[in-house]
């Protein structure tokens, strides 16, 4: 048997792809235009989301529409050089902004992506970005600073938010250098009032001056005022010098509708609210992954095989609990896995062995067949998407043509009877990566394990937010005319669903400090964290305690009892600095949450204060720094009580 955290060769050629860079391999391709795809999530900000290059924004260029749902507007971002793209990017994104603030809506300017007519309209280019990508934040905030009138640049700097920088992958799923920079422009009514927002483009001219009888010319700068608005596709500027009179008419009358366009954007987002997600799906998935029993001690399910797609390296240190599932195979269908995702990752945790799909073809006994796979021993990794020596990996719409059929054998086998328990392992789709195709070959291992195993009870799916499960859900539906969202997971971060599955494992129960994140999900609190929070004492799940008297045991017992309900902690000391103490009870409150949407407050216990005083001070604090941390103003927020002993109470 192999030592622990090595990785164990099967007897054919080491499959795995070694140190070639398959983004720099020569790429077959078919020359099919790209595929539809969705536009990246606005207003989010998650690595694992990435584009396909030469896919196909299914979102057109547009104009103002319900206020909320962005319009948006491309940019090739090809015809410029090294020394004009930071001023190009600037330009565009204030032009855009203002257009969009203007006009009272929500918007995304895209660099990257082509328009007609040098490319199809939202095709997905990319644009290398050599420099420091905080340079373009840099800039944007200096361009804010130039073009803006002194009385509205916070307010552009609200509105206008940082730029995003969204991966981009070949047509083979293999990493590029490209990415495609995004600006998201959220121009909110409590922000915006009824302001009007001129902009002024910093030209350049000549001017004579006379210095002691000689006319010399001298450099003079010129603001030029401009009002951009959202005119269908594309941002037109009404102050545009013109011959004719009709654009001042026009100016004045969109001056005169901004009253009108404010309170009908305030109207919009008070019918999209921003409010807490109550979500069950911490209970589902621990109902789901233990087949009833609660417990991965005792699971009803004795083995489990895992299929996956491409990684991040953000999420690697979320899967933790694969190791403990110790899995019986995992199919891997990123071509990279061993270069620098989930199997490079793996194998340097627990035992595995490496197989290509065709070792699972039945040609002689099956006995035999799973002796030599060692499927007993170690986990059996299996590269689904690559082959041995220099084959490139297949690009989606050549999968199923190239590497169908074995990987058809593959799980036919794992299927049977004879080589896994009958109804007691499970199948666990992780979609680490958004599925947006339906000839992606996840759609088609799915169909596959959900005809080998009649039905739907021994799958789960895990998605890695909920645009990629409203995706999933919609292309098996298409591929297998069922509704497959009782059987998936998508409302929880991995941080979440790696928590939750660990906690059901008593050793880690009793060793680790779980974090309640509602409706029955867990997170680690990192012991690193949780001495960085010395103002506070914070009461994790598995928490016991030893009371002595006074106030202070009612203050902990209270937060003790209610620590599967919030996340409870007692202030150490009252005489602390409330900005010190405000930032740790944030930091405990966001802790775990990759959205700026916390589903569970913060219950903290206060005793000793003298007067409310204090506790109004400490509220406030906290306040502010919620509003600092950018947390969304209908979210979870910090309830403060003070110890019952002192007969008084602050609520909120």
């Amino acid at each position: 048997m192999a030592d622990h955290g090595r990785t164990v060769m099967s007897q054919e050629e080491d499959p795995s792809p070694g140190t070639m860079d398959w983004s720099k391999h020569p790429v077959r391709s078919r020359k099919q235009p790209g595929r539809r795809c969705k536009p990246y999530p606005f207003g989010k900000y998650q690595p694992t989301n990435r584009y396909i290059e030469n896919n196909i924004l299914d979102i057109t260029e547009s104009g103002a529409s319900d206020f909320i749902e962005p319009c948006h507007e491309y940019k090739a971002f090809t015809n410029v050089t090294e020394e004009t793209k930071m001023k190009k990017f600037t330009y565009e994104v204030i032009r855009f902004a203002a257009a969009c603030m203007n006009s009272r809506t929500n918007g995304t300017i895209h660099f990257g992506i082509g328009d007609k007519p040098d490319f199809i309209h939202g095709q997905v280019l990319g644009v290398v970005v050599v420099e420091d990508r905080e340079a373009y934040v840099k800039e944007l905030k200096l361009a804010i600073d130039r073009c803006f009138a002194y009385k509205h640049k916070q307010i552009a700097k609200m509105c206008i938010k940082p730029a995003r920088f969204v991966g981009v992958l070949n047509k083979n799923t293999t990493s590029s250098d490209k990415c495609v920079i995004e600006v998201d422009i959220v121009p909110e009514s409590k922000i915006c009032g009824e302001n009007i927002f001129q902009t002024f483009n910093m030209e350049t001219k000549k001017a004579k001056k006379k210095a002691k009888g000689k006319e010399t010319v001298k450099p003079e700068t010129k603001p030029q005022k401009q009002f951009f608005v959202r005119d269908g596709g594309s941002s037109r500027d009404l102050l545009a010098p013109t011959t004719g009179a009709k654009p001042m008419v026009e100016y004045g009358q969109f001056v005169d509708r901004i009253p009108q366009l404010a309170q009908l954007r305030k109207q919009s987002e008070e019918k999209h609210p921003n409010v807490i997600k109550s979500s069950t799906q911490g209970s589902r998935l621990s109902q789901m992954i233990t087949g009833g029993s609660l417990s991965l001690d005792k699971s009803h399910f004795e083995q489990y095989v895992i299929i996956t797609n491409k990684s991040h390296p953000v999420q690697l240190e979320s899967l933790g609990f694969l190791v403990e599932l110790n899995p019986t195979a995992v199919l891997d269908f990123d071509p990279e896995s061993a270069k620098h995702g989930l199997q490079h990752h793996f194998k340097q945790l627990s035992r595995l062995s490496v197989h290509l799909p065709a070792k699972y073809k039945i040609t002689e006994g099956v006995e035999d067949i799973a002796n030599k796979l060692e499927l007993t021993r170690n986990t059996s990794w299996v590269f689904c998407n690559r082959g041995i020596e220099h084959e490139v990996p297949s690009e989606i719409d050549e999968w199923l043509m190239d590497k169908g059929a074995s990987n058809r054998d593959k799980m036919s086998f794992l299927c049977r009877k004879d080589v896994l328990p009958n109804k007691r392992f499970l199948v666990i789709f992780l979609l680490l990566s958004t599925v947006s195709d339906e000839m992606d070959p996840l759609v088609k291992t799915f169909s596959t394990f959900y005809q080998e195993l009649k039905g739907t009870e021994q799958i789960l799916c895990v998605c890695d937010n909920e645009n990629a499960f409203i995706s999933w859900r919609d292309l098996i539906d298409a591929r297998c005319g069922i509704d497959i969202s009782s059987r998936c997971i998508y409302e929880l971060s991995l941080a979440e669903v790696n928590g939750t599955i660990l906690s059901l494992f008593s050793k880690h129960l009793l060793s680790k400090n779980f974090l309640t994140c509602g409706g029955g999900s867990k997170v680690i609190l990192e012991e690193s964290v949780n001495q960085s929070l010395n103002t506070l004492e914070v009461f994790c799940i598995k928490q016991q305690e030893n009371l002595d008297s006074g106030g202070t045991d009612v203050a902990m017992f209270t937060s003790w009892i209610l620590r599967d309900t919030f996340r409870c902690a007692v202030l150490r000391d009252c005489n602390a600095d409330f900005t010190e103490v405000a930032e740790q009870v944030v930091t405990l409150l966001m802790y775990g949450h990759e959205e700026q949407v916390p589903r569970v407050p913060v219950l903290l216990m206060i005793y000793d204060f003298k007067g409310n005083h204090k506790a109004v001070d400490l509220q406030q604090a906290i306040d502010k720094e919620c509003v600092k941390k950018g947390i969304q103003g209908m979210s979870a927020k910090v309830i403060p009580l003070e110890s019952p002993t002192n007969g008084s109470s602050s609520h909120k």
